[in-house]
């Protein structure tokens, strides 16, 4: 069947300007000046469509393979970020902290025992120095 431009625009829902582009793109069928061939016409939108279709299906594909593979690459950096802070960290096991904590506090309490003659201001100032000796001493026996 032979139409014109407009009808074939209504036919396929599009203007007639983009009628005389798809023409040009050899997308439709036209016959001579203002007549085209609907069938060819109509088919070969069909074509165009799916091709686009299949253009665009494969560019979202495309994409989601990128953010996957983004997604990967980020796992992975962090996996490798947390196994060196863990070869970084030195742990020590519960039980060797409590010993050393316990061993601390009997020196403390003996040392603090000893001091029935000193005055009570001057014992406060010890304990302080006596504790700021021992958190350096886990400290030093900790990182040694």
């Amino acid at each position: 069947m032979i139409v014109n431009r407009t009808e074939l625009a209504r036919v396929l829902g599009l203007t007639t300007a983009r009628i005389t582009q798809l023409a040009n793109d050899e997308v439709v069928k036209k016959l001579g000046r203002g007549k085209y061939d609907l069938s060819q016409s109509v088919q070969g939108y069909i074509a165009l469509l799916k091709k686009s279709s299949e253009e665009k299906q494969s560019s979202d594909f495309e994409k989601a393979i990128q953010r996957e593979r983004l997604r990967k690459v980020t796992a992975d950096a962090d996996i490798r970020e947390l196994e060196r802070d863990e070869k970084a960290s030195v742990t020590l096991p519960v039980e060797e902290v409590e010993e050393k904590l316990e061993q601390l506090a009997l020196g403390l309490r003996k040392v603090i025992n000893s001091w029935a003659d000193i005055p009570k201001e001057r014992k406060s100032a010890l304990a302080n120095q006596l504790r700021m000796g021992a958190i350096t001493e886990i400290k030093g026996s900790i990182d040694g």
